[in-house]
């Protein structure tokens, strides 16, 4: 606790089980009061690579839940997602970026170069730098991916 966090009345809830990330704990709390959505910001970045990489992967962990869970950046929206058909509208020119996790088959409409069954694997092939064509984006994944997307 600071002196900080003192001065702006937050409340601080002890969780003592070491089993779990911070973060998990943090998903898990809003989970019990009954989330619909949880957003996820400044997870990504600083200096440690390895708390960037493990919070990929508790966006598939925690995927399929009764909530939606999303890490969010100034420009972009992560997502795990699990044999499902999303719609986001974005600009066009915007960046966009999907990748097997670990493997899927892609199919997608308003991208500039669309995927029509395309294998997504980690490690292997991915569709990185592709660019949004249209304002309206369908993604559909049969399999696992971890989509990145612009966030306006």
């Amino acid at each position: 606790e600071s002196e900080w966090a003192n001065d702006r009345e937050v409340t601080f809830i002890r969780a003592v089980c070491q089993n779990y990330t911070d973060l998990e704990k943090g998903i898990l709390f809003c989970a019990l009061r009954g989330a619909k959505s949880i957003t996820i910001v400044n997870a990504l970045g600083g200096d440690r690579t390895d708390h960037s990489l493990v919070n990929f992967s508790i966006l598939k962990r925690y995927h399929g839940k009764s909530y939606k869970i999303q890490l969010v950046t100034k420009k972009e929206v992560i997502e795990f997602l699990k044999n499902e058909t999303v719609n986001f509208k974005g600009s066009s020119g915007a960046k966009f970026g999907l990748f097997g996790f670990p493997k899927a088959r892609a199919f997608s409409k308003g991208l500039l170069w669309e995927m029509n069954d395309y294998p997504l694997e980690l490690g292997l092939t991915e569709s990185s730098c592709n660019i949004l064509r249209d304002s309206n984006i369908t993604i559909t994944v049969k399999g696992e991916a971890l989509m990145i997307r612009p966030n306006y």
